[in-house]
């Protein structure tokens, strides 16, 4: 029997002053006879009420129905009957009152969900204190496996979930879910608990790229926040926009024990503070991964208020909080890709704090500066679909919006080099490598916050002008995540010249070409003549014999 549908009624368990006392839903007791209850009269002579745990001697029974009276167990030729009337309570189906025989009075929760039963002086039909249920004892708990272990092993989240081991120490599978005896299911209820409470028995993720979604505030992802100092997540932009974005692609540094380092656009997000924004800056700051509830964790340093926290009120910024907060909960995700927009030039820059792929479609290039004084280019190299982390590029193709994988193909050789670039000559291919991600002939910078554009050279195409380039900016701001030209010099752009990697020539000659002003290896390095193999002259690649 329960009251309010959410409350057991057992002989069991009585309040201080011997009232029984309802307790919340759990199929624990449910076969142990102080939970099993029977009814024996009828509608017109009133029915008596027996608890098996009492026996058969004793009913429970109302012996005054002064308001606020308590029913008790008494001898059964001693007993005042009960009536049954119907309770109108929308929210409970079935639900029926125990009244006295003046119909009047009836039991209730006294004093809400946390209160005993005892005598209300009323004749309130429709409140769920009054609301009683029963059901027949299970023989099945496939129900409550369902509702209360469940939830804490199937969730669609990847990450603060009990593992496959907590899993088989608890002795759960999805079969409980159709058929589970009591002694299964109280076996895992049992568990559960001492599961639960050691952090070492979920799953936590590894170093590598992610977003962290608000639990608090569905759609919002931590973030960098544009023009500031702070993270925020986004105060208009919803998820299907925000998550596509590189300033959403947080990067989990893993210390071991639970701990992590936190970098956003390569900036660590500092210590929190009470309902302080957070700063980004070069110093990593340690945080601990906190399970909040399954597929939910908070980040903490440790201190009452040093969760990061989503704060609504102040254009959801993040700040310090209790990480108990639900706006202090973060599922996370893999982060897969990014979207970059090539515009109506098809030309577009990006400088990215993690490798990529860019899609079918998309040119990636590096550049090198050539030419005199006065006349002076930027050519152009192929670079291949894998633009290593923290590597300027410039982005060839179609206006559009595009697609990019996070993660490198091939990112990394035997060697742990990183892949950036290869090379068909005579059939074979000649891997391009560099430590780092960092190209030794790219001209190109980046930044990963807004900077000044003053005297610097920014992808362009003026409306005066026929040809995109980099041209010299005076005032405005280039974005985070762009590429640009620091050069000391005159012109007032650098146009595009291109590296026609199809167009390598095989010579045997080398004598006017050592005259050359520009001569690297294929490893980059700058040579005084050319030699063996390929050869990069002003731009050109030759192959040498």
């Amino acid at each position: 029997m329960a009251v309010r549908g959410n409350y057991y009624v057992t002989s069991g368990n009585k309040a201080a002053d011997g009232a029984l006392a309802p307790i919340p839903a759990n199929a624990m007791g449910l076969v142990e006879d102080a939970y099993q209850w029977a009814f024996t009269g009828n509608a017109y002579a009133g029915f008596k009420l027996y608890n098996k745990a009492e026996g058969g001697s004793k009913v429970y029974a109302w012996t005054s129905n002064d308001n606020g009276s308590i029913p008790t167990f008494v001898n059964v030729d001693e007993a005042n009957v009960w009536f049954i009337n119907p309770n109108t309570n929308a929210d409970i189906t079935n639900g029926f009152m125990l009244n006295t025989n003046t119909g009047l009075y009836q039991v209730n929760q006294f004093g809400g969900e946390t209160g005993a039963l005892k005598i209300w002086a009323a004749n309130y039909t429709g409140d769920a204190g009054s609301a009683f249920t029963v059901f027949d004892v299970p023989t099945n708990f496939a129900s409550f496996v369902a509702n209360e272990i469940s939830p804490y092993f199937e969730t669609t989240a990847k990450y603060f979930v009990l593992s496959d081991a907590a899993k088989a120490t608890v002795g759960y599978d999805e079969s409980k879910k159709t058929e589970c005896t009591y002694e299964e299911y109280k076996a895992m209820k049992e568990a559960l608990p001492t599961i639960l409470a050691n952090a070492d028995n979920y799953v936590y993720p590894e170093t590598g790229y992610y977003r962290l979604q608000s639990r608090q505030y569905a759609g919002r992802t931590i973030s960098y926040a544009d023009n500031t100092k702070s993270v925020g997540t986004p105060s208009v932009a919803a998820l299907e926009n925000a998550d596509k974005t590189a300033a959403s692609v947080v990067k989990l540094t893993a210390l071991g024990d639970h701990k992590y380092t936190i970098s956003v656009q390569g900036l660590y997000l500092g210590k929190p503070v009470q309902s302080t924004r957070i700063n980004l800056g070069e110093t990593a700051t340690e945080f601990t991964a906190v399970v909040g509830g399954a597929g939910y964790g908070a980040f903490t340093t440790g201190g009452t208020y040093e969760a990061l926290h989503a704060a609504a009120n102040d254009n959801y910024y993040v700040v310090g909080w209790t990480s108990d907060a639900a706006a202090s909960q973060w599922t996370i995700e893999d982060a897969e890709d990014i979207e970059l927009t090539v515009g109506e030039t098809g030309y577009a820059t990006t400088y990215l704090p993690f490798p990529a792929t860019a899609p079918e479609g998309v040119t990636v290039y590096t550049g090198t500066i050539g030419g005199n004084e006065s006349s002076q280019w930027l050519t152009l190299s192929e670079l291949g679909s894998a633009i290593p982390e923290a590597t300027p590029v410039i982005l060839k193709a179609n206006a559009n919006d595009y697609t990019f994988t996070i993660g490198a193909e091939d990112e990394y050789d035997g060697d742990g080099l990183k892949v950036y670039k290869d090379i068909e000559v005579d059939g074979q291919t000649a891997l391009v490598k560099a430590e780092a991600g960092e190209l030794t002939d790219n001209a190109l910078k980046g930044t990963f916050v807004p900077i000044d554009a003053a005297d610097k050279y920014i992808l362009a195409k003026p409306e005066a002008e026929d040809e995109v380039g980099f041209y010299k900016a005076t005032t405005g701001k280039i974005a985070a995540c762009k590429a640009y030209l620091e050069v000391e010099s005159g012109v007032k752009a650098f146009y595009f010249n291109f590296d026609d990697a199809t167009g390598i020539k095989d010579l045997n000659d080398s004598k006017d070409l050592n005259d050359s002003k520009v001569i690297y290896n294929i490893a980059g390095q700058r040579l005084q003549k050319t030699q063996k193999g390929i050869n990069i002259v002003n731009g050109k690649k030759i192959v040498m014999k």
